[in-house]
């Protein structure tokens, strides 16, 4: 049974979603010191999305539900009759799973998620594509590894070229690519 188009354009959509997020995160965690390096090859992305081992997902629901989604299993089309294991217990590699929206998100161990989902305390939920639970957000916050959120103070950096002082990795004064982060 093939595709339709509106089920292959809304992949397509909910694709080029993900990946603009996963473009945002790489920024973002570079101006906290993190690089990513991400792989783009289907049989490279297949084994992990990125170097560091992080499992980058995007949740755009959480601010109105209060809960973040933990996917632990997929299926790639509705009409499969079986779910995979995706999220949390995808086994590719990855050892942390970060999830959240442009503004905030958390980093967690793959394996705490995993225990937690096994207490069997929180939803559950199943869609036609995905199976998960329901983490609620002040949960997320005591449990996770870190959280990055718009609302705290960004670090300041200092260009050893021009000995300015910004909020950008690259200087906004010179565009030196190599300034140094410090917490003050």
């Amino acid at each position: 049974m093939g595709e339709s188009n509106l089920e292959r354009s809304y992949y397509e959509q909910k694709l080029e979603e993900g990946l603009r997020f996963q473009d945002h995160i790489t920024d973002k965690l570079y101006q906290l010191g993190i690089v990513l390096v991400t792989y783009v090859s289907k049989a490279r992305s297949l084994k992990a999305e990125n170097k560091a081992g992080i499992e980058i997902k995007r949740d755009g629901l959480f601010r109105s539900s209060g809960n973040l989604y933990i996917e632990t299993a997929e299926k790639s089309h509705a009409s499969n009759l079986e779910y995979v294991a995706s999220g949390i217990y995808r086994d590719d590699g990855s050892w942390l799973y970060l999830i959240g929206d442009e503004e905030t998100f958390w980093i967690f161990p793959k394996t705490l998620l995993q225990r937690v989902e096994q207490t069997q305390k929180y939803t559950s939920v199943m869609t036609a594509t995905s199976r998960g639970f329901l983490l609620p957000v002040d949960v997320a916050d005591r449990l996770c590894a870190r959280k990055v959120s718009e609302d705290e103070n960004p670090p300041r950096r200092y260009c050893r070229k021009c000995d300015s002082w910004g909020l950008e990795v690259v200087c906004s004064n010179c565009g030196f690519d190599s300034v140094r982060e410090v917490y003050t």
